[in-house]
């Protein structure tokens, strides 16, 4: 799998989340948000603007991280969330 096609399925992940508002404000994946190191996909998260709680921001990076996981895992591809904020 490509850089461009983990970043693409990590953006559509964060793109469902966003639309099911299971966070504010919104998150988003930068345009240059991903590195290959090794085996594993580093790819930033970052809300749009300032969180209102940390802890939820992680919460909130945690399960999308999980999702990714288990989508990702069959293909043996493995990809860490970078948390970003704004500023």
């Amino acid at each position: 799998m490509t850089e461009n096609e983990v970043l693409e399925r990590v953006r559509r992940k964060v793109g469902a989340f966003n639309e099911e508002g299971r966070f504010t404000p919104r998150l988003q994946v930068p345009e240059n948000g991903i590195r290959l190191d090794g085996e594993w996909y580093y790819v930033i998260v970052q809300p749009v603007a300032e969180p209102r709680s940390s802890y939820d921001y992680y919460n909130a990076l945690s399960e999308i991280e999980e999702e990714i996981e288990h989508d990702l895992e069959p293909e043996g591809v493995n990809v860490l969330i970078v948390p970003v904020l704004p500023g």
